[in-house]
């Protein structure tokens, strides 16, 4: 829809930017785990999405590894 939506007739290297992100959003679960570990986490689903840390890590090298990594 946004390549239609912008005229593209592609987005080159789609795989890098989704381990990019992935690889991001890992690196703000490791913060919830450390607020986790030391008592402070202040979300209501911070357990539950510190838990989806090493499931979304193996997405991002995934990713990555189709990226050429």
């Amino acid at each position: 829809m946004y390549c239609q939506l912008t005229g593209r007739k592609q987005v080159p290297d789609l795989n890098w930017y989704f381990a990019f992100n992935m690889f991001r959003l890992v690196g703000i679960l490791q913060g919830i785990r450390g607020r986790l570990r030391e008592g402070n986490a202040t979300g209501e689903h911070a357990a539950e999405m510190a838990a989806r840390t090493p499931d979304y890590a193996q997405t991002a090298w995934e990713y990555a590894l189709r990226a050429g990594a």
